[in-house]
């Protein structure tokens, strides 16, 4: 990295070395193709003279996931523009390097091989977004490039309603929420931690909750966010004093409900306007079994 170049974009500079186009190479440096200075960066840092910026194979090159059985796929909602699948607990959305098998996407695209290509295309495929991997539920993605972009469209303009049920530890009585923005921390940015001082620190996220019954010391929350943060959901109630159930990063040494395998996080329903005919659309994904059963021992009523 040379002074002249100091302050361009990291995105900017490899488009201009390899010749791809910037969506292409914002892509790989978010599927970790690119480290500055060893480490991963954002597509948008700013790079300082002296750094070192290096990338694995052709930019240019299409880069697409290994069509496989993967996860199991069930198809929650099907049409010519977009569909909805059912993402099992335990399984990555996406594989994070070429070749990789066993994600979510790679049944998707040997299912619907049209949506290869669509959207950021790489080894997201026509995700219009991701789910954690310790996370079950809706998984909504585009099998066109026009209605990728009307879906990106919507989420960021807030038209998309994101509902999720959390079983919870500790009793809770009333709606509750949490606006603190959230920064990354630990090794490899692995947990969120909330910014209480400097907002300006964090990122911007906005989650809200309502008790559906409680029983045994755990609670069954709705949980709807106007923000989609990497853990965003997790970090807020444990910021709020109520871990998610399960989780293996963020209740630590608290018991898990008799049962319970798994983290009691689940994608319930997606709301939002048809990206080609804008009329309003409520998808949801059933309970799975293992939350299902934890429920009924602990007393907590499920007619969902």
């Amino acid at each position: 990295m040379t002074p002249e170049e100091a302050g361009l974009r990291l995105d900017a500079w490899l488009a201009a070395r390899t010749g791809a186009t910037r969506r292409r190479i914002a892509a790989l440096v978010r599927e970790g193709g690119a480290r500055v200075d060893g480490r991963r960066a954002a597509p948008g840092l700013a790079l300082r003279a002296g750094q070192s910026v290096r990338w694995e194979g052709d930019p240019g090159a299409a880069v697409a996931p290994v069509p496989g059985p993967g996860a199991d796929l069930t198809v929650l909602y099907s049409d010519a523009e977009i569909l909805a699948v059912d993402k099992p607990a335990g399984v990555p959305t996406h594989p994070r390097s070429p070749g990789e098998g066993g994600t979510v996407v790679n049944a998707l695209v040997a299912r619907f091989p049209e949506v290869v290509g669509v959207g950021d295309g790489g080894l997201c495929p026509g995700l219009a977004h991701r789910l954690d991997r310790e996370t079950s539920g809706l998984l909504l993605a585009a099998r066109t490039p026009p209605a990728w972009e009307a879906l990106r469209r919507a989420f960021a303009s807030g038209e998309v309603r994101k509902t999720y049920l959390a079983l919870v530890h500790g009793e809770v009585d009333r709606p509750g929420g949490s606006a603190l923005p959230l920064r990354h921390s630990g090794p490899r940015g692995a947990r969120m931690v909330p910014v209480r001082g400097d907002r300006h620190r964090g990122f911007p996220a906005r989650t809200a909750w309502r008790p559906l019954g409680s029983g045994a010391g755990f609670t069954l929350l709705e949980v709807e966010i106007e923000t989609g943060l990497t853990h965003q959901i997790r970090a807020h109630l444990l910021a709020a004093g109520h871990p998610v159930a399960g989780d293996p990063l963020y209740a630590v040494g608290l018991p898990s409900p008799p049962g319970l395998g798994r983290l009691f996080l689940h994608a319930w329903r997606l709301a939002f306007p048809h990206p080609a005919t804008g009329a309003p659309l409520r998808l949801e994904s059933p309970l799975p079994d293992e939350p299902r059963r934890c429920l009924e021992a602990l007393g907590i009523p499920w007619r969902g």
